[in-house]
């Protein structure tokens, strides 16, 4: 079941919004890349045909072989009972493009087929600019798709990936060479293990982006979105306007969208997803205490998320990520830090001094719980060890929450059941570096507060609205100038360029009350964001992203929020 949902970017059920987006993509971008020549591929074809469209071939894997940059394969309906191996590349001019012929829907089918455990019924391995759009992948016995070696500049677009024995995209690579790859549009769905999953993926550089994943069942603890698995880490991947629900089992553990995993990681964005009706929680965490490096892990913004039902859990240390504008309902337990293996319990990085740098921050987002859950706690810390709840290791700002009666908090000592006055004890305690400043706790009905059942965008007497703070402020002052060095550069998301191109849309900044200036590059060691066009500013200007109104709202989805300016001028790649 897909529920209606509206957030910044997916504002339209999953079916209509696909089409939006391809339509404005294909508008902004043009129709297709130069081509050298066009196969035909179907179920009446013969392999040794000449590949036209009065000639057709039968199987996949004869274009395979056979594609040379820039070639398109057009695919008609029909069930290919065949494992397809993609081993020619395209170039970046010239890609390689394997879709079904419009109005045409082809299926890959492995049903009965003998590919081994570790096989994959569409595979590609030590390949670069490759596009697969518009097929049907199901009943792998084993991966239904697998991206292993070196591969990179992959576009997988508008598939229907489903009950394989495995995960539906497995992306095991590339090891050193950025992917700058693309999994969008598509819909991965019960599957035995996981989702889309990244796993030893050390050369980074993934896009994970409005897609549907639901009902893959996690069998060995594998997620909806799994991001960072085995021992390799990763790095540079969004995570963007996904819909994640009924995935996991009561049999299995498995998270809707889990990234982090072992090894050093950094610089993801999980944005604008919504998840519904799944086991386990949102994660992100930067290794851990045994894989985290000063300077290197982490960089992790987590914003924009509607999550019902599923809260916001980290385990690992240090684990300095930016969780804001993020509205969470009915989640139990629904922030909720778990330490069971760092005595220290400091969620901050300890090489960091002064400002928000380095610890964990958490604000403007909406915990919101009316209805009767089995957790007793709205906030909790616990494990083997005592969390570190200082202003060192952990911020919380801004936050909204509804309690349900007798609900308590279990953060620095703070009991309930929650009442304003425990509130404001929970607000005083731990002085002089109070716990969580400028927060509200609100008994205002779930009709005053958002649009409707599964719109969670806020209503005009929300005691959310402009109740937000600024995510940072400006150290240095400017005249003319595009080098902003402020109190956390972290908060903000540069695209994840390289060599010209950039994995996403960078992000716009307003400082002070400017127009919203697009951000060229994020320095989050050195703090230092640079402009793409120059502005005045003084020390102390506060620095977030655009909003409507006087401040910042509360939550995932403002009131009132229209379409905000966005950059021009940028080549995002693998859009078209």
């Amino acid at each position: 079941m897909t529920k209606r949902i509206q957030t910044t970017m997916l504002a339209l059920p999953f079916s209509t919004w696909a089409i939006a987006f391809y339509a404005v993509l294909f508008n902004c971008f043009g129709t297709g890349y130069a081509t050298a020549a066009t196969y035909y591929v179907a179920t009446t074809g013969v392999d040794t045909a000449t590949g036209s469209a009065a000639q057709p071939w039968r199987t996949l894997q004869r274009a395979a072989n056979v594609v040379n940059p820039g070639d398109t394969v057009l695919v008609a309906t029909g069930v290919y009972r065949e494992s397809v191996r993609f081993t020619r590349s395209g170039t970046s001019s010239q890609r390689v493009v394997f879709r079904n012929a419009t109005g045409q829907y082809p299926v890959i089918d492995g049903q009965g087929l003998s590919i081994g455990q570790w096989g994959a019924l569409v595979g590609f391995t030590d390949v670069g600019y490759v596009r697969l759009e518009g097929f049907e992948i199901r009943n792998s016995p084993a991966f239904s798709v697998y991206v292993g070696g070196e591969s990179h500049h992959l576009e997988l677009m508008n598939l229907n990936v489903h009950n394989g024995a495995s995960s539906g995209i497995w992306l095991e690579g590339p090891k050193v060479t950025p992917a700058m790859s693309v999994i969008s549009g598509s819909r991965v769905h019960d599957n035995q293990l996981g989702g889309i999953t990244v796993w030893l993926a050390t050369g980074g550089y993934y896009r994970i982006e409005g897609n549907e994943v639901w009902g893959n069942q996690g069998v060995g603890n594998y997620d909806g979105i799994q991001v960072g698995g085995g021992d390799g880490g990763t790095h540079h991947i969004v995570v963007k306007n996904n819909i994640v629900h009924h995935n996991g089992s009561s049999n299995n553990g498995a998270d809707p969208l889990d990234t982090g995993g072992h090894g050093i990681n950094h610089h993801y964005l999980v944005e604008g997803n919504y998840i519904h009706d799944s086991l386990g929680s949102l994660k992100t965490h930067s290794g851990g205490l045994a894989y985290y490096t000063p300077g290197v892990s982490g960089y992790h913004i987590v914003r924009f998320n509607v999550s019902v039902g599923s809260g916001y859990v980290t385990y690992g240390y240090p684990n300095p990520v930016a969780i804001y504008n993020n509205t969470f309902i009915n989640c139990g337990q629904a922030f909720f830090i778990w330490n069971d293996s760092s005595p220290d319990g400091n969620l901050g990085d300890s090489t960091y001094t002064g400002g928000d740098t380095g610890r964990m921050s958490v604000k403007n987002n909406v915990f919101w719980q009316e209805v009767v859950s089995s957790s007793n706690y709205l906030m909790l810390t616990a494990g083997s060890y005592p969390v570190d709840v200082t202003y060192r290791s952990v911020r919380l700002q801004n936050n909204l929450y509804k309690v349900y009666p007798g609900q308590n908090f279990g953060w620095n000592g703070v009991q309930g059941p929650m009442s304003p006055s425990v509130f404001l004890a929970y607000q005083q305690s731990n002085a002089p570096n109070y716990p969580d400043t400028g927060s509200v706790l609100t008994s205002a009905a779930f009709s005053q507060m958002f649009a409707a059942a599964d719109d969670y965008h806020l209503l005009g007497t929300s005691p959310a609205i402009d109740k937000g703070t600024a995510l940072t402020k400006a150290l240095n002052a400017g005249s003319n100038a595009t080098t902003l060095v402020v109190d956390r550069a972290s908060y903000f998301h540069d695209g994840f360029c390289l060599n010209g191109e950039c994995l996403s849309t960078p992000d716009s900044i307003v400082i002070g009350n400017s127009a919203p200036i697009r951000i060229v590059a994020v320095d989050g060691v050195k703090n230092t964001i640079t402009l793409a066009s120059p502005a005045n500013w003084t020390i102390g200007t506060p620095v977030t992203l655009p909003f409507i109104g006087n401040a910042p709202d509360m939550g995932a989805l403002e009131y009132s929020a229209t379409s905000l300016p966005a950059p021009t001028n940028l080549r995002i790649i693998n859009l078209q």
